[in-house]
Order: C-alpha cells, then structure tokens, then sequence
C-alpha cells in the first residue's frame, strides 16, 4: 500500500507530505485546489513523460516527487522481484519498503528505486504491480476494443495473463522472424539479378588460373629479355671473341685477352727469376689471368642458355594483356584482383547457402505460426469462457450500483494475428428493458461509464493481488442512492486493498477511513498561493463543517446540512461494523 507521499516545487504546490493508511482514503477540495496533482504527481514518480517546464512550480528551477509503499504480499513475487532484479535491486529480508523518488530540473528528470537509478521503462514495468492510477479520461479508454480486451484478460486472472504474455512472446517470436524472412527473400532477390554477371565475372576470373599476385611483374621481366635475345647473343659473342679468340675486325684486338695475358705471366715469371720485388704483380696477372679465363666460360654457357623464342614472346604478350585488362576490371594489382575472384566465388557460394538458409527460415516461419494459432485458440477460447462468467460478475456488481435492468454481453470479431491474439471484443450494453444490445460507447452516460468502470475494477482487483487502487471522480455523474451504492462498493473493495478516491460527493466522502482535505489559499506577503494538507479523519467537527460546505456549498454553517452529513457519517460506521462481522 501507499503509505506516504512527498511532493516539492510540483505545479502549485510548493511542499506536501502526506500519510495514507490501508481502507478506504477520501481527498476532496474545491477546484482547482490541486488535489488532482497528487495523483498526477504520482503517475510522474512512476515515469510518466512530461517536460520538466511543465511541472516545475513557477520560479523553481527543482523538484521532486517521493512515493513509498509497504510491498506486503509483492515482495513474494517472484516476477516482481526479477523487475527489480535487473536493475540491481535486491530487497534483503525482512525489507518490505519500495520507495520511489523524481527529481526535476530545468535541464530533465532522474528516477530511483530505493536510491538506486533506474530508467522509465523499469517504472512502468512496476506499476501495474503496485498502483492502478485512474484518472477522469480512463472513462473513455472504456470505449476502445484493445482496452476492453484488457480488462476482460485480467478479469481472467494471472492464468490467462500467463496466456497472453505467451501469445506476445509468440507473436514477437513470428514477427521478428518474419521479417527477417522478409529481408533475405529482398536481398536474394537482388542478389539473384546479379548472379550471372556474378557467374560470368568468376568465369573470365577462373580462366585466367590466377595463382601469383607478382606474375605480372616476372612475366614482364621474362619479356623483356626474350625480346632483346639477338642483341645479348651478340654482344656476349663480342665479348667472348675479345677475350679467347680475337678480334681480326680491330687491330687493336687481333690478338685474343687471354693469349695476352698468357705472354704477360710468361715474361713477368722471368723477370721474377732476376727480381723478387716483382713476384706481387705476377701473382695480380696469374689472378686476373684465373678470373678472365671464369669469365670466358660463365659467357659460353649464358650464350649457350640464350633462346630466341618468337612463339614465347607472343605467349608472354597476350598473358600480359589479359593481365592488364583484368586488372583495369577488378583492381589495380593482381593481389586485388585476385581477392576480387576470391570475393565473388564467396558471393556466389553464399547464394546457394542463403537459399538453403532462407528455406530453413520459411520452415522456421511457418513452425512459429503454428504455435502463435495454438496459443490464440487456447486464449480465444479461455477468453469465451470468461466472457460468459463476465457477463454475471459484472451484472451482479452493477446491480449494487443502481442499474438492476443493465444489460450486457461481449462480442468476439476474429482478427489478423497481434501480440493481443485473434481476438477483437466489443462490450455491447443496454440500460433499460427490452432494448437491444449496443456498444457501451454508444449508450452510456458519464454516471453510467463510472459505474461500469468500478464494477470491472472490483472484478479485476480480486484476481490481480493490487496494492493500491487510485481514482479521480470516479463518483462523476452520480447522485443520490446511486451515488451511496457507489460509495459502498467503495468500501467493500478497500477491504481487499488500500483505495484512495478523489471525490466531489459527500455521500462518497463520508464513508473514508481516512478524510484528507486540500485548501489552496492566496499568500498575503507575496504573489502565488498555498495548498495545505488537513486530516479530517482525527477531527470528526471538522469533517462534518467540509463535508457540510461540500454538499450545501454554503460558507457559513448549516444544521441540517449538518445533520444530514452526521447521519451519513453514522450510516458509515454502521457499515464498516456490518463488514467486519
């Protein structure tokens, strides 16, 4: 249950501190009063969006909201303890307290949970665990087919909740996989207009039988030489003539280098004969002598080794210009166009594999459909069932609130399949005997809506273990002994959990446990105004003149407004006493 609530800087209200107790809490005030902000302020400490500028108070650049509950049976849940859970929150033993905290800024807004930071998403995951916060446009929502189907699942209780958190999972499970499905039959698509350019650009690849990313290079260098052959043959036997045989062209080489060199250590070793000093420079010609003579025969065989190969020249030309032509296609080295290859034979080979993949993916599809049907059949037909206990529950909870000739029932229309199921329902309703079943948008007043909507809140409220339940005017539209039928039930919910109701009728008014009174007074010393908390509940004198002022509107005192709201105030007690015996 809410046990307490700390508004700072928030709309008009400058600072509020307020203690719920369990039962039955009733919060009145003129309009305008800001009663309704402590709802709204605790819809905001549960992440409700806004912009900080719109609730700060005037000229406050801070604010905060604070909201603690007592978790009682909650903290045993386990689901509800995972949600907590993942935001680190662990609550030790014994710990039974929850205590939520906004701060705003001018720049934004941060939450906590027992001062830990969480996000909104986390806050909105706990509400439904702890408050159902009903203000005055929850009337109309009644009017809407998925909201209708709401109520109808949580009348169901936690086993058809289970059962359409499984018909979610489900249908988020078959869509997601859907479109993926979606993508891959697009992307195979395009891909498949590509794959005989694909095929054709990996067969001129393949064809070429691309091995080495510097063949190029050495083919080049191959040609090179072929190509200058004649002209290397013909030096190297220039060469070779100077050296061994002689030049009989030149004077100069008539005679060949080694037979010179041969005179020259011949007539060198005699002069060693008569002069030792010479022996280094005929030991330097002997050298020379050896190496010329290395020479001559490393030119023989490199002459012998020389091709003139016509036919190899022409090959090496047309492998080079394939090469180059390659290379302007696909990269600018044959490193890249080989990746290239290399790429495309992957692209292609994944086009076979996608294929087998994708009809794995349609078989996955179509098994996840399957199971979505299976679940929607079982919710449908939960959802049948309770229907018809609906239709009972909600007649007999209507007929304490003064509409004993209400008639009632819920249309089923099949639908595409959502994360809601197959099911589309429409609550069809008449007032009055004899006249035929309509849609509750169509026929409903205001009174009648309100009564509608807190028949289905009694009903829901016993099967989701709420902590809270929290209304604004729920009582609008109602007067008279529809309005103390209204007021009863009331009561005999808040047996089954905390209710706070923010109310202009005295009839509801008097039958709270707990009286608070909001006042909104214009401050003397400066501009703006000043909202005050009274606990009417331990001043039985001051209730009676509010409640009084609230049902005759009158300033001043009035006795038998006075005795009117004392007899209603008897009649509660009488009440709570029947209720507890």
């Amino acid at each position: 249950m809410l046990k307490h609530l700390s508004i700072r800087n928030i709309a008009i209200i400058d600072s509020v501190d307020l203690d719920f107790s369990d039962g039955l809490t009733v919060i009145t005030g003129e309009s305008g009063s800001g009663k309704s902000i402590l709802l709204d302020s605790m819809a905001l400490a549960f992440g409700q969006k806004v912009s900080p500028k719109e609730v700060l108070q005037a000229g406050q650049s801070r604010g905060q909201v604070e909201l603690l509950f007592s978790l009682a049976h909650r903290r045993q849940d386990e689901s509800f303890r995972q949600i907590l859970s993942l935001e680190g929150i662990e609550l030790e033993d014994g710990e039974d307290e929850l205590l939520l905290t906004r701060e705003f800024t001018s720049g934004g807004s941060r939450s906590r949970i027992n001062g830990t930071p969480v996000n909104r998403e986390t806050l909105e995951a706990l509400r439904p665990w702890i408050v159902d916060l009903h203000g005055q446009h929850e009337l109309t929502s009644l009017f809407r087919p998925e909201r209708q189907l709401a109520y109808l699942d949580a009348y169901g209780g936690s086993h058809t909740l289970d059962l359409r958190r499984g018909v979610h999972e489900a249908y988020s499970a078959w869509q997601k996989l859907r479109q993926q499905l979606d993508e891959r039959i697009r992307s195979q698509k395009e891909k498949l207009q590509q794959r005989d350019f694909l095929a054709f650009q990996l067969e001129e690849l393949e064809k070429a039988e691309l091995t080495d990313a510097t063949e190029d290079e050495d083919l080049r260098a191959e040609l090179k030489r072929l190509s200058f052959s004649e002209k290397r043959l013909s030096l190297i036997e220039k060469a070779d003539t100077l050296l061994s045989s002689g030049d009989s062209e030149s004077e100069s080489y008539s005679v060949a280098l080694l037979d010179q060199l041969a005179h020259l250590e011949k007539f060198l070793a005699e002069a060693v004969s008569y002069d030792d000093s010479l022996s280094d420079l005929l030991k330097q010609v002997e050298g020379s002598h050896a190496e010329l003579k290395s020479v001559s025969s490393d030119l023989g065989r490199y002459h012998d080794q020389i091709e003139i190969n016509p036919e190899r020249i022409a090959e090496l030309t047309d492998r080079l210009d394939l090469l180059e032509k390659l290379k302007r296609k696909h990269g600018s080295t044959l490193e890249q166009v080989i990746a290239t290859r290399d790429q495309i034979a992957e692209e292609l080979a994944g086009l076979e594999t996608a294929e087998v993949d994708m009809q794995r993916l349609e078989q996955d599809v179509i098994q996840r459909e399957a199971l979505l049907k299976e679940l929607c059949e079982q919710l449908h037909d939960v959802r049948t069932v309770l229907a018809g206990q609906l239709k009972q529950d909600i007649l007999g909870q209507l007929q304490d609130l003064a509409m004993p000739n209400l008639g009632f029932d819920v249309a089923f229309k099949t639908v595409s399949y959502s994360s809601d199921g197959t099911d589309e329902i429409t609550f069809l309703c008449s007032t009055n005997p004899g006249e035929p079943l309509r849609p509750l948008a169509k026929i409903a007043s205001g009174g009648e809506l309100s009564r509608f909507l807190l028949a289905m809140k009694v009903l829901t409220a016993k099967q989701d273990g709420l902590l809270t339940l929290v209304f604004d005017e729920i009582d609008s539209g109602v007067s008279g002994p529809t309005a103390k039928a209204l007021a009863e039930k009331l009561a005999r919910l808040s047996v089954q959990m905390q209710v706070i109701a923010i109310t202009h009728q005295p009839v509801v008014a008097a039958m709270g446990r707990q009286h608070v009174h909001v006042e909104k007074r214009a401050l003397l010393d400066r501009d703006g105004v000043q909202v005050t908390i009274q606990h009417l509940e331990v001043d039985e004198v001051a209730r009676v003149g509010v409640l009084s002022r609230l049902a005759s509107g009158l300033s001043h005192p009035d006795v038998a407004v006075e005795s009117f709201i004392k007899r209603l105030r008897d009649e509660a007690t009488y009440f709570y006493g029947q209720l507890t015996h």
